[in-house]
């Protein structure tokens, strides 16, 4: 009898350290996941303390607002036109006909714009109408407006 009392307090022993084992390891896993990254290569700086010496002396560059949205509807009739990123070598962004009462929208820095017949177009940036030239051109649009492309 004092043997099975024995062999039932050892194993109630290794279950009560199973449990503890378990409840450690959940807790460490879930501390692990709950505390935000640390950014091993960020020194913490004070505010009193000084900059380092190889900082740099310039001030970043301010954050600058999105683009505009240049929208270009088919208001009038079916209109070709081609939009490119940046200038006329730029990544194709549109090429085709757009249909009457269809519309395209883009926003980038700049655009560059070939319109088969632009009469047929009502077009915006920034939510304002904005005049387009007549007969087959090409356009930049920028966040100042809608210019003639040099030739």
């Amino acid at each position: 009898m004092r043997r099975r009392l024995e062999r039932q307090f050892l194993v109630a022993g290794w279950v009560v350290i199973a449990l503890l084992g378990a409840v450690l390891v959940r807790s460490w896993l879930h501390y692990r996941d709950a505390r935000p990254p640390r950014a091993a290569s960020m020194p913490v700086a004070s505010a009193a303390a000084a900059p380092p010496a190889h900082a740099p002396t310039t001030a970043p560059a301010p954050l600058l607002p999105p683009p505009p949205v240049f929208a270009l509807r088919a208001a009038r009739g079916d209109c070709w036109i081609a939009v490119r990123a940046g200038s006329a070598a730029g990544r194709v962004l549109y090429e085709g006909v757009l249909p009457t009462r269809k519309s395209v929208r883009f926003r980038a820095r700049r655009l560059w714009v070939r319109l088969g017949a632009p009469l047929n177009l009502d077009a915006t940036l920034g939510g304002r109408a904005v005049g387009l030239p007549t007969g087959v051109s090409d356009v930049v649009v920028t966040p100042t407006g809608v210019h003639r492309a040099a030739r």
